[in-house]
Order: C-alpha cells, then structure tokens, then sequence
C-alpha cells in the first residue's frame, strides 16, 4: 500500500488565487489497487462503482471550467451590447433634442417614442451585464464544488478499496482504514459545504436574470393595434 502525502497542485487559476484559501489539495492517503487485485471482480462491484463515481466527478469538474472560462466572453460580449445601446441612446437625445427645436409634433412624438425604446434597451444591456457579472461569480464558486466533489469522489474510491482489504482480512503495513474513513468524512463535508455556498450565488444569479428578461421583453415594440372591423347590419332573415 502506498500511504503519501501529495504535494499542493493547481487544478486551475481559480483554485491557486493568491492570499485567500488555496482551494483542495489533493489527497493525502491512497490504496493501492494491487493490494486487491486477487479479489474477484464479482465482490469488488462497491470499487468499480466508486471508480465510475470518481471518473463521472473528473468530467463533472472539466465542464465547470469549460462553463467558467465561456462565461468571461459571454460577459465581454454583454459589455460591447451596453456600449451600443449607450450610443444608440445617445443619438435618440440628439434626434429628440432636433426634432423638439424643429416644433413638428409628428416628428416630436416619433423623437420621443424613439429615446423611450432607446433608454428601455440601456437599462436591459445595463441589466444584462449585472447578470452576468454574478452568474460569473457563481460559476467561480460552482467550479469549486466540483473540485471538492472531485476530491471527495476519490476519497470514496479509496475507501471503497480500503473496506475490501479489511473485509478480506488484507493487511499491508501502515494500513489504517480508520485513516480512509476520516479522509472519506472530511472532502464529503467539504464538498457539501462548497455546494451550498454555490447554491446561495446562483439564487442570486437566478433572480438578476428574471429582472433583464423582464427589461428585455419591456423594451421590445409593442405590435401594432389592428383596427377592429366593422359590424355589418341589415336583416339576417330569410324572405
């Protein structure tokens, strides 16, 4: 059985920030599968399953970066839309500011109507950007769930591996299996914890997304009001 304690490894930018916490470390305590290799497959199905549990995590944890890393051009692009929307505000001014001075009341009220769509449009690209900004702050701490769940699915493997041993009275030196449980027991608090801290930003992120597709939808042209055609009279009846 190799026992070791690993050295700190960056699994991503966002788990190596410096000053604040470093993030999961990798685990201090393996089994070795050779140690149960003469198990038969048939009693090891807790192992194979805590293995695909492990290599589901991984995959888990690259599709949270892969999310993270799109969020920042999801949030740049936002930002370019604001800008445009800035300008095109600005120009609804300078067209209402025109058509004021020019005292036609047609292109007043067209001026007008034109600045309102404008200004609705700013304050949803505004709120678009808030959005992201916090949905981006959730995806941060959603990538870190998925490092601590990674951790803790490899510490459940290890245990898985630990717990045959001792059931086949399987003794390597050093081995402690009460080392694997507490090893098991503390990445899953961990992993619980970091989960729920995500779960708080992301109700957050939630709520911001309703308010922009609310803005979203006050700002698009309301249809055209079809004039309703008109009742027709005379007799009805049969001569």
């Amino acid at each position: 059985m190799r026992i070791h304690v690993a050295g700190f490894v960056c699994l991503g930018l966002l788990a190596c920030g410096g000053g604040g916490d470093p993030g999961p470390r990798p685990l201090s305590h393996h089994f070795d599968d050779m140690h149960i290799a003469a198990v038969p497959i048939a009693e090891k199905q807790s192992v194979i399953e805590a293995q695909n549990a492990y290599a589901t995590a991984k995959m888990e944890r690259a599709k949270a970066e892969a999310d993270y890393n799109e969020s920042a051009t999801k949030l740049s692009v936002a930002e370019n839309e604001r800008e445009q929307a800035l300008l095109a505000e600005k120009s609804a001014r300078t067209e209402k500011k025109a058509a004021d001075d020019s005292n036609d009341l047609t292109r007043i009220n067209a001026a007008a109507a034109e600045l309102h769509r404008a200004e609705l449009a700013r304050k949803a690209a505004d709120e678009k950007v808030s959005w992201l900004k916090v949905y981006r702050e959730y995806l941060k701490k959603w990538l870190r769930y998925t490092e601590e769940a990674m951790y803790a699915a490899e510490a459940k493997y290890e245990l898985a591996k630990a717990r045959i041993a001792q059931k086949k009275n399987i003794r390597p030196k050093g081995f402690d299996p009460a080392v694997f449980e507490t090893q098991y027991k503390e990445r899953s608090e961990r992993a619980q914890r970091a989960r729920a801290q995500a779960m708080q930003i992301k109700q957050k992120a939630d709520a911001k997304k309703k308010q922009w597709e609310a803005m979203v939808k006050a700002a698009q042209p309301k249809p055209a009001t079809q004039p309703k055609p008109a009742a027709t009279g005379g007799n009805t009846s049969g001569s």
